[in-house]
């Protein structure tokens, strides 16, 4: 797991990340989008 720095300056693992919050690449919110549309 990558920790991030979120726009706060407080670690984040990307698995709990937000999908709204800027900081995560686009790459991670394509495979949450696709995993969500799932439901």
């Amino acid at each position: 797991m990558v920790k991030k720095i979120n726009v706060y300056g407080t670690p984040v693992l990307h698995k709990k990340c937000i999908p709204c919050e800027p900081h995560i690449p686009k790459s991670f919110l394509s495979e949450v989008s696709e995993k969500t549309s799932q439901y």
